[in-house]
């Protein structure tokens, strides 16, 4: 038995699950059902949610959401349904964040974090 492990945006991923050529779709978002499609979601467990940052000397603790309004943040893309609830928050608070980059890739965000430190 062979196991391969390919990454993509959900849309190339669903393409690829439709045309048969991935077995399975490991997503943090419910697949949307409508007339055309039959596909089912099954949540496999729940993903806690992390914001992680510098700690600087004699720093305040930090107040979400309202921080967020003079320290930039890298959050996930527009697709990432942790963005949309994200988003909903700031929304709702009327808190503007500065957003200093948008990644979905861990690697890409690791690098972003090593590089910035």
């Amino acid at each position: 038995m062979e196991l391969v492990i390919h990454s993509g945006t959900l849309r190339e991923l669903w393409v690829k699950l439709q045309n048969h050529t991935l077995d399975v779709v490991l997503s943090n978002t419910h697949v949307r059902r409508d007339a055309s499609n039959s596909w089912h979601s099954h949540l496999i467990d729940e993903q806690s949610v992390s914001l992680v940052g510098h700690k600087k000397r004699a720093m305040k603790p930090f107040r979400l959401p309202e921080d967020l309004r003079a320290t930039p943040i890298v959050l996930p893309s527009l697709e990432n349904s942790i963005r949309t609830t994200f988003d909903l928050l700031m929304d709702q608070t009327g808190v503007r964040p500065i957003i200093a980059a948008e990644v979905d890739d861990m690697a890409m965000l690791r690098w972003i974090h090593s590089d910035s430190g």
